[in-house]
């Protein structure tokens, strides 16, 4: 087996931070919210019978909590998982 390197039994909280595992967060962030909205207005279209209102205002809601959650992540002075 391989032994543990240095860093990483430093900090076990510490994130490792590298530009392609935070593009594919920002990713996954904005896909799923975007999809969580997605579901809850197509679900909800279909019990009210209200076609694509809450269809619309689900989508947008998810678009907005996904670049919230972006701009979290990419905040100025921040560091993700941080206090």
């Amino acid at each position: 087996m391989d032994p543990v390197p240095d860093d990483a039994s430093k900090s076990p909280s510490a994130p490792s931070l590298s530009a392609m595992g935070v593009g594919m967060r920002v990713g996954v962030e904005l896909l799923a919210t975007l999809m969580v909205g997605l579901a809850i207005g197509w679900a909800l279209d279909r019990w009210l019978h209200t076609s694509p209102i809450m269809l619309a205002l689900f989508v947008v809601l998810g678009g907005g909590a996904g670049v919230m959650n972006v701009w979290r992540l990419m905040a100025p002075g921040r560091m993700p998982g941080g206090k």
